[in-house]
């Protein structure tokens, strides 16, 4: 901290040697009337070093709160968007078609139905990834029958989700946020180099290092 030392005991003491070295015959005893006069005023200074450290530490994504690292890292022309939970693609099987958009529970979870694939597991059955709507990592590990939400497909007697095919990331920390943010700041992007290769691949869900 730049200012720790700028207490209030410490400034009531500085301000009351200043009268002592103008006149050492003014009282500046605790209760004294130079003492209550200057009182208020060191309390104030005080509070306003503190807001003036406060201050001074947001203004270094390395010891800034989330507002302040998420505000340096958009200042330093990066997609903070990376920094959120995303959200996991699961892979849901029926027996029957269901509707693109409609959406399923499972648990405390909800899913909507994204597009069909294939699955040479399932040959018989209709496949389709299903986005999860709870964003982390917390839902990756969800996998079990399914219950509409919507209205219930015709001749429904199957539904399960299986398992996360992309998982879903957990938002970043302060300290991951800003291990990336020095990251981007110590190597150059351009032209292909390797720094750009590990943007690129950062910027996507599911893709590292």
């Amino acid at each position: 901290m730049a200012y720790e030392n700028m207490t209030y005991p410490f400034l009531v003491d500085r301000m009351l040697q200043r009268i002592s070295d103008y006149d050492q015959t003014i009282d500046t005893r605790e209760g004294s009337i130079a003492f209550n006069a200057i009182a208020d005023t060191a309390m104030e200074l005080a509070i306003a070093y503190v807001e003036l450290n406060n201050v001074l530490n947001e203004s270094f994504v390395a010891t800034a709160s989330r507002q302040y690292i998420l505000m340096g890292c958009r200042q330093a022309g990066m997609d903070i968007t990376q920094f959120e939970a995303s959200h996991g693609i699961h892979e849901g099987v029926f027996n029957v078609p269901v509707p693109i958009g409609s959406r399923w529970n499972y648990d405390i979870y909800n899913f909507t139905v994204l597009e069909q694939i294939t699955d040479p597991n399932w040959p018989t059955m209709y496949v389709y990834t299903m986005e999860c709507e709870t964003a982390g990592s917390e839902p990756n590990i969800v996998a079990g029958d399914l219950t509409p939400i919507d209205e219930t497909p015709q001749g429904l007697t199957f539904s399960k989700v299986l398992g996360c095919l992309i998982l879903g990331e957990d938002e970043a920390t302060d300290e991951e946020m800003r291990e990336i943010y020095q990251d981007f700041v110590d190597n150059s992007v351009s032209d292909g180099n390797v720094a750009q290769y590990r943007l690129w691949c950062n910027e996507y869900d599911g893709i590292g290092n």
